[in-house]
């Protein structure tokens, strides 16, 4: 089981789409089994793959603070994904971590899925990739993600701050590795690209000059991304021949050859 965190500081590069738009491709063109796991309090991408309820005590509380392997995980409309949810009651789990004060305090995720490894196939499904999808901040969520990740894959749009924040993730990183010491950032991810002179120029730069490794891919900017969302769909199942689509299956094959290296 391999475990991609999907991060930035800011908001608005496109996290959520890249997360669910690479459980999509993984599970369906690779037959892949994946585990989305929300860590967004906003709950978009449980939104996405319809499993978001803002009346309960969403999957990541319980898995943050409850000593239980029950009612988390739940199923969706694709045959080889399944999610942990988010919901505003992530806050008050965050909270609590944090008054905790206690050695587990960031490795309450990992100590989860490592429970789920050892189980018993005919009650959970043994996933190939688990997917998180985090929020545009660094908290308690974001450390006990951070302490099970495998690769760490940063989204971001040209634009003067494109790297903003990145040196503070780096850092967090660095720390994290006391503790994790399989975490690596694997890739800057471009999205939203648009073929114009700025963003060619901005391309250049974040390849050439940033010092951080860089996709190959690049996410081309589409309507059809922003349409899928109101329909909760990836977009590579809402309009399956539009850029990003392509695009994200191409990001999905790099990915593989990557991580098989």
């Amino acid at each position: 089981m391999r475990v991609i965190s999907v991060i930035n500081l800011k908001g608005g590069v496109g996290k959520t789409t890249t997360s669910a738009n690479l459980a999509y491709d993984l599970a369906e063109y690779h037959g892949c089994k994946v585990l989305v796991i929300d860590n967004d309090k906003q709950g978009n991408i449980s939104r996405l793959f319809k499993a978001y309820d803002e009346d309960e005590d969403c999957g990541m509380y319980k898995v943050l603070l409850e000593d239980k392997l029950t009612d988390i995980i739940k199923y969706t409309d694709y045959t080889n994904i399944d999610i942990i949810t988010a919901n505003m009651t992530l806050l008050s789990a965050n909270l609590m971590l944090m008054q905790e004060d206690t050695e587990e305090q960031h490795t309450r995720l990992r100590n989860y899925l490592s429970q789920l490894e050892n189980l018993d196939n005919e009650t959970y499904r043994e996933y190939d990739y688990v997917i998180i999808d985090n929020p545009p901040t660094i908290d308690m969520c974001v450390i006990n993600a951070l302490a099970c990740t495998d690769d760490v894959i940063v989204p971001v749009k040209v634009d003067k701050w494109a790297l903003e924040g990145l040196d503070i993730i780096t850092s967090q990183i660095k720390e994290a590795k006391e503790f994790n010491p399989c975490l690596n950032i694997l890739g800057v991810l471009i999205t939203a690209f648009k073929k114009n002179d700025i963003n060619e120029a901005g391309e250049e730069w974040i390849r050439k000059k940033s010092g951080y490794p860089v996709f190959e891919t690049k996410i081309r900017r589409t309507e059809k991304a922003d349409e899928a969302t109101f329909f909760e769909k990836p977009v590579g199942e809402y309009s399956t021949r539009s850029a990003a689509a392509r695009d994200y299956k191409a990001l999905t094959l790099e990915y593989l050859r990557l991580t098989e290296e």
